[in-house]
């Protein structure tokens, strides 16, 4: 039988958990990395003949499957990794609520486009709020709950357990203090370091170490080993590179492509900015926003002579650094 095939990003993001239940269970697969800063997927992905096109994926003979809860239900029913008994399903179903609340709770403080809008008093103000508000309470919750718990079942392991260790290792990665406040988060956390499949994958240099994409503040491919720091950030170096080639972004393939990827993270603000507002720019993009996505180099090429100038724009930059927004 031809192995399972899945699609994902090049980096660690949603697809982790999923890598690590394959490798635990020792399954083979083909794995297809899309880099971000091309248009390789938005060319493949109507393609495909899914019902709901989208990273990740998974293909296994005639099952076809998007969205990462679904393919890691999909995977916990074949490999004997899900709940046994009506009790321990909803248990996994809130697990699966809560995970990922915490999943998308990071990604809007991580990801500057989505932290303007949740965290606006700045970057030091928003780690309190973030740490404070949103993200310890929950840990708070999860440590009362891995009292004597060797995994989140008790003494049986479900795929829940691999996304869990994976939002715990991001977490302890940007902020190395964090998990020491938690016991048994932390026991539970330095004991699946250890289990097959996770200590397959971290030990090895054949997946992607960046937790995030280039546009994430924290644990894109710059620096995603290092703890957070807003002094430090990852997206700064992948916007002076923009800003580097803006003069020749319309012959060098790679700064389109560069372009491409950073496109929807302009898009928030554009239509806020005055000067992009009233100018070509805005206009254009207004005209192709409902199939912007599946034509990127096009709209790549109308545009960058106006994008250019605008982020060669010290003010502007300054104003965009100051929202949050870029």
């Amino acid at each position: 039988m031809a192995p399972m095939i899945f699609g994902y990003w090049d980096v660690r993001g949603i697809f982790q958990p999923i890598r690590y239940v394959l490798e635990h269970v020792g399954e083979q697969y083909e794995f297809k990395s899309y880099s971000v800063g091309t248009n390789t997927w938005f060319e493949q992905k109507a393609s495909l003949g899914m019902d709901f096109p989208n990273l990740p994926y998974l293909i296994d003979g005639d099952v076809q499957l998007t969205q990462s809860n679904a393919i890691l239900h999909y995977l916990g029913k074949k490999y004997g990794l899900v709940a046994k008994n009506e009790k321990d399903q909803r248990i996994q179903d809130m697990f699966d609520g809560m995970l990922w609340d915490i999943t998308y709770g990071a990604a809007m403080f991580f990801y500057p486009h989505m932290r303007g809008r949740m965290y606006p008093d700045g970057l030091e103000e928003g780690k309190s709020t973030y740490l404070n508000a949103k993200i310890k309470p929950k840990l708070e919750e999860l440590d009362r709950w891995m009292a004597n718990k060797r995994y989140i079942f008790g003494d049986t392991m479900h795929y829940n357990d691999f996304v869990l260790f994976e939002r715990l290792d991001a977490h302890h990665t940007a902020f190395p203090d964090l998990l020491a406040q938690y016991p048994n988060l932390q026991r539970f956390y330095h004991d699946m370091l250890n289990e097959k499949g996770v200590e397959t994958v971290l030990g090895s240099d054949k997946w992607s170490k960046a937790f995030n994409g280039p546009q994430a503040d924290w644990g894109g491919p710059e620096g995603f080993h290092q703890p957070w720091d807003p002094k430090t950030r990852s997206s700064v170096g992948f916007r002076k590179r923009l800003v580097d080639r803006g003069a020749c972004l319309l012959t060098v393939p790679e700064a389109l492509s560069c372009l491409s990827a950073i496109m929807w993270h302009c898009s928030r603000f554009i239509t806020l900015h005055p000067i992009c507002r009233g100018g070509v720019f805005y206009q254009q993009f207004r005209v192709r926003e409902s199939t912007w996505m599946n034509r990127q180099y096009d709209i790549a090429l109308s545009i960058a002579p106006v994008l250019c100038s605008v982020l060669k724009s010290p003010n502007l930059l300054r104003e965009i650094e100051s929202r949050n927004r870029f």
